[in-house]
């Protein structure tokens, strides 16, 4: 009823236990509609308790009746958080998604409680310090493994999909099925064909039972895109990609990541390179390349770009705000800003 409650320091020290604990599941706020059941109080607190111990969770796999959360936009937690940098935070989320996205591997059951988190992690991250969150992904001189990758993959769909401005659900299960197709599917160079990787993650997906006993509307949606895109999908058009339009955007993430370190050679190629040679193929969607474009920018960071001066660099974030080919770019261990336009150009 939202009616203030007296604590004694006993009891608000315990309050302050469960709010750390939902705040670490990815909600601020609780509310119970009637007294919860033995079966839904037993299944919370085993949420709240891996929550506190920092251990994976996810309060939307539980589907309780009587019990109601809601993550709050702008929410604070306490003076705390202002005394971490924005930037400092947003690598950190990054570092740690691509750390557990290590952990999936590409076969047996699909990790549920991990894999949100890494969704809700890159959503922290970006919504931080997008600049840092792209800078930590492209430019740092780490291997792309098959989990970075895969991460990038659901970077650019979380990327895109938050350009629409479409409910949360929706691009939440599209981030997820892009980190599960592209975790499963991608191998050290390439990777296996479309279909068949969501063929694979389909199966992981459907493997792991639900906590409750009862589907999650997330699990589902994310399931029908994997669907969509497999081996198993439906004949009749109606049912396939063009009922689940982001499907699309999903294969086109796919695409990018197992092209990024394609077989038979010992480079990887840029965002930029993967850009533009997705433009060039008929089969792309062009409609979801474009705004995938436009969601990454014209000079994004971890960009290759050729000074003015000839000397070459590595873009680092925005630059001139009324010139977008004037970026910051990083040469020689020094940040600058050049007087003239930069272009595109690859490593010698």
């Amino acid at each position: 009823d939202r009616k203030l409650l007296p604590l004694d320091l006993e009891a608000h020290q315990r309050a302050m236990e469960v709010a750390a604990a939902v705040h670490s599941l990815g909600a601020h706020e609780l509310s119970f509609s009637t007294k919860p059941s033995v079966l839904e109080a037993t299944a919370l607190v085993g949420a709240l308790a891996d929550g506190a111990r920092g251990r994976e969770s996810a309060l939307d796999e539980l589907l309780l009746r009587s019990v109601g959360w809601r993550e709050i936009p702008q929410a604070d937690w306490g003076e705390e958080s202002q005394e971490v940098d924005p930037e400092i935070f947003a690598v950190t989320q990054v570092s740690l998604a691509v750390a557990d996205a290590s952990g999936l591997g590409s076969h047996g059951a699909w990790r549920w409680s991990r894999g949100l988190a890494i969704v809700r992690r890159l959503e922290r991250a970006l919504a931080s310090h997008r600049v840092a969150a792209e800078r930590t992904l492209e430019a740092n001189d780490l291997p792309w493994t098959i989990a970075r990758r895969a991460v990038s993959a659901a970077r650019l769909a979380e990327n895109a999909m938050s350009l629409l401005r479409l409910p949360t659900s929706a691009r939440r299960a599209t981030v997820h099925a892009a980190l599960i197709i592209s975790a499963t599917g991608l191998a050290e160079r390439g990777g296996v064909t479309l279909a068949e990787a969501a063929t694979r993650a389909l199966a992981r997906a459907i493997e792991t039972p639900p906590p409750t006993g009862r589907i999650s509307p997330h699990r589902v949606r994310v399931v029908a895109l994997l669907r969509a895109l497999s081996q198993d999908a439906p004949d009749d058009p109606s049912t396939g990609l063009e009922d689940l339009p982001a499907a699309k955007l999903i294969a086109l993430t796919y695409r990018l990541e197992r092209d990024r370190r394609p077989e038979g050679v010992d480079f990887e190629l840029t965002k930029l390179d993967l850009l533009s040679a997705a433009a060039g193929d008929e089969e792309v969607d062009g409609a979801w390349l474009r705004l995938v474009i436009n969601a990454e920018g014209v000079v994004p960071p971890g960009a290759r770009v050729v000074l003015p001066d000839g000397s070459r660099g590595v873009v680092m974030g925005p630059g001139d705000p009324m010139d977008a080919w004037r970026p910051s770019v990083l040469v020689g261990g020094r940040v600058v800003i050049p007087d003239l336009p930069v272009r595109l150009g690859a490593e010698r």
